[in-house]
């Protein structure tokens, strides 16, 4: 007697969904516009690329670039996997490309080209004048990254598209960056991010603290600046000034909000 096909069956089996699939985004939002993402202001933050892709302001999942060759690019990502040079309201973008078909980590193997759909699509973008959105990543290494997570920091226009040789002596297609004005001041303040600081960072940072507490006790009775302004007068020692900041706890729940 022939055995019955259960559902544990090889053929009864549903194929895997892709990673796209899961995603789940919110009704009528969409990525491959230019321009900025309604509701989402400069400075926001998110905690990795998924949660990007999700908030529809940088879609793909791994690639810098997004984009289609015949109409632009929409947005790029800076995340330190090429050298590009970081100068805050202006920058120079590497392109894609460079490794063997299937490769998309590690370091470059052969010349980038303007055959590439997304290179097409920067130097489209520079044709075009279109602005590009442009998100900064922790991995990158300038003073301009956020610490963690990736940043919106705007819209940026493209111009200047070419090839030159590149650190490894292959070609790369370059790509000048300028942020576009009338938009919100560029985030600062955050310093270098983690990764990258070195001891002489770390000394510096330990220094100026130290400048900072000598201040405070000399801002207590008996001081120059007591007895010159009254309203410290009747201050303590025991009571010093506090320096704080509290941006970082309020960028959490707004990451919190957009992975939702």
């Amino acid at each position: 007697m022939a055995r019955s096909r259960t559902a544990t069956s090889p053929r009864a089996k549903t194929k895997p969904r892709s990673v796209r699939a899961t995603l789940q985004r919110k009704p009528g939002m969409r990525g491959d516009i230019f321009g900025h993402i309604p509701g989402i202001p400069v400075g926001r933050r998110w905690e990795n690329r998924k949660a990007m892709s999700i908030a529809c302001i940088h879609t793909p999942l791994i690639a810098g670039i997004s984009g289609q060759k015949a109409i632009g690019a929409f947005s790029v990502v800076l995340a330190g996997e090429f050298a590009d040079e970081d100068q805050g309201d202006t920058f120079t973008y590497i392109g894609s490309g460079g490794r063997a078909p299937g490769v998309r980590f590690g370091e470059q193997t052969c010349d980038q080209t303007f055959d590439n759909n997304l290179n097409q699509a920067l130097r489209m973008s520079a044709c075009r004048k279109k602005p590009v959105r442009v998100l900064r990543g922790y991995k990158l290494k300038s003073p301009h990254a956020p610490q963690t997570g990736f940043r919106y920091d705007g819209l940026y226009t493209v111009s200047n598209p070419r090839s030159e040789q590149g650190p490894t002596g292959f070609q790369v297609c370059k790509f000048d960056f300028t942020r576009c004005p009338d938009q919100d001041a560029l985030p600062t303040g955050e310093g270098i991010p983690e990764i990258f600081r070195s001891d002489i960072d770390i000394r510096r940072e330990m220094w100026q603290e130290s400048r900072r507490q000598t201040a405070r006790l000399a801002a207590g009775p008996g001081s120059s600046t007591s007895r010159s302004s009254p309203s410290l007068a009747g201050g303590s020692r025991d009571t010093p000034i506090s320096f704080s900041d509290d941006d970082d706890a309020s960028e959490d729940v707004e990451n919190e909000e957009d992975v939702l």
